[in-house]
């Protein structure tokens, strides 16, 4: 496979001027509280753009991501990494992102953060709408993009929230060879658990648009199946193919149509129109949709400080740092296209090859593991269910340690609990093996004890053999009932005055 760097740059622009459109026209509707009828919008509301998009999350998460990458390296990035870099610096306050934010400032870093008080968000539209960056790295390797979708969703989602990204994720990436939508969605579905209700709600659409029925009657059938209910990923991904289905090549009503399904509109337009510009292309895009829009990127939910060279100010540099970031995967990853001089060429093999064989390994990963970094390698403990607890409670447990350099320390390694006085632990100490790039794994069972602080930090020591220092950890627990999840959006009619109020 191979890629002429400037149709790869060309495709690149079009998902992130594709992406602004969408976030512009869908954001006055975005969650409409009054009834959940379809709109009937034709094009943007906003009357004083004067070439500035509106603000949109949706693309500020993936700027914050964008910058880790540029400074520790695209595959040196770790769901615990991206957990730092979300609690520095994203300041958006609502709903899953700030479940997500104190999960980890509580000691849940990814991927319990995603589980741990999120029972209402943690399948919700956080997590497919900033796919873009990990997909533009990666194009035409939809398995490759995947891994990425996992670790970043992971951090404020659990399931079906995660199943989404890996959805949006494998499409795009997919989006840069194959231009046919209804192939993009066959793609996309194959890397995800075919029982799940993404997967279900994105059938009943792409059925009854096969069918030929009207976007009204398509729309109402995924209503109807909707088991979630409203403001989570599988309806309003569902409404973004019905949007790309109905849109027949045409950005104008691609985007309207996701708009028009209602829900999180600003997140279907957006997600739908960045699909819509790496088919085609910003040279393909109308002037009427992104000339009003201009080259200035307005965020709204991040604090930049920090940020190495900081957030992109325009598309343009935007569009030239994921290049040079899509640079940087190829001298690390020698399997990955290449990008550059010369005639973009794909086989039929490869082709072929966008369709997975079964659900990629990343939709049967544990959302109930921690991990924590040692000086040799990493400390993992696998809870048996989500670690909120109460006093007289039975709870297993598996405490494991990896060598993760090649070479180093091998033997035997002893894990020890002190606990406080109430708790108590079966067995006390246990010894696991450790050898190069290998885990161990031993199992212990918890009796709970007396808490005296929402959140208990239970001490493990961890020794290996030949060194005298003792490495100390500390594994949390949380007392049931003791958090409060968010339940809704805060009191504000208007969200973007909410954000510029937050951010002063």
């Amino acid at each position: 496979m191979f890629f002429n760097k400037a149709e790869y740059l060309d495709k690149v622009r079009g998902a992130w001027l594709g992406k602004t459109a969408g976030g512009t026209l869908g954001a006055p509707f975005e969650c409409t509280l009054h009834g959940r009828g379809m709109h009937q919008v034709e094009f943007y509301l906003q009357k004083d753009l004067k070439t500035n998009p509106v603000p949109n999350d949706d693309l500020d998460l993936q700027l914050v991501w964008l910058c880790a990458a540029e400074r520790h390296g695209i595959y040196q990035l770790t769901p615990q990494l991206l957990g730092e870099y979300w609690i520095n610096h994203i300041i958006g306050p609502w709903n899953e992102y700030a479940v997500c934010r104190q999960n980890i400032a509580n000691g849940f870093t990814p991927p319990l953060s995603g589980i741990l008080n999120n029972p209402k968000w943690g399948s919700s539209n956080g997590a497919w709408i900033r796919s873009e960056i990990w997909a533009l790295l990666f194009p035409g390797h939809p398995e490759e993009t995947v891994k990425f979708a996992w670790m970043d969703s992971c951090a404020d989602h659990f399931g079906e929230g995660i199943y989404a990204e890996v959805f949006t994720c494998a499409v795009e990436s997919a989006a840069f060879v194959e231009s046919e939508v209804p192939r993009l969605i066959e793609i996309g579905l194959s890397f995800i658990p075919r029982e799940c209700q993404t997967a279900a709600l994105i059938r009943v659409a792409v059925q009854a648009w096969e069918k030929g029925h009207s976007l009204a009657e398509a729309r109402e059938q995924v209503v109807s199946a909707n088991t979630l209910g409203w403001f989570q990923a599988p309806g309003n991904l569902a409404f973004m193919v019905l949007g790309l289905l109905f849109g027949q090549g045409d950005q104008g009503k691609t985007l309207c149509n996701a708009v028009n399904c209602g829900d999180d509109t600003d997140c279907t337009a957006a997600t739908a129109g960045a699909i819509f510009g790496i088919i085609h292309g910003a040279a393909a895009l109308p002037a009427e949709w992104i000339e009003p829009l201009g080259e200035t990127i307005v965020t709204c939910s991040e604090n930049p400080f920090g940020l190495g060279r900081g957030v992109p100010h325009t598309i343009t540099e935007l569009t030239e740092r994921t290049w040079r970031l899509a640079q940087e995967a190829r001298i690390n990853n020698r399997h990955l296209a290449e990008i550059g001089n010369g005639t973009t060429v794909v086989s039929s093999e490869e082709m072929a090859k966008l369709v997975a064989d079964s659900p990629h390994f990343v939709c049967g990963l544990s959302s109930l593991r921690l991990v924590q970094a040692l000086p040799f390698g990493e400390l993992t403990v696998e809870y048996s269910r989500i670690p909120e607890v109460e006093e007289g409670e039975i709870f297993l447990l598996r405490a494991g340690v990896q060598n993760t350099l090649c070479g180093g320390s091998t033997g035997t390694v002893q894990l020890t609990w002190r606990l406080p006085e109430t708790w108590s632990v079966s067995p006390q100490s246990a010894q696991v093996m450790i050898l190069p790039a290998w885990e161990s794994e031993t199992d212990f069972s918890m009796t709970v004890g007396r808490f005296t602080s929402p959140v208990e930090y239970l001490t493990l020591e961890i020794r290996v053999p030949g060194r005298h220092d003792v490495n100390i950890r500390q594994i949390p627990f949380q007392h049931k009932n003791a958090v409060r999840s968010f339940s809704a959006y805060p009191p504000f009619r208007d969200h973007w005055k909410f954000f510029d109020f937050y951010k002063r």
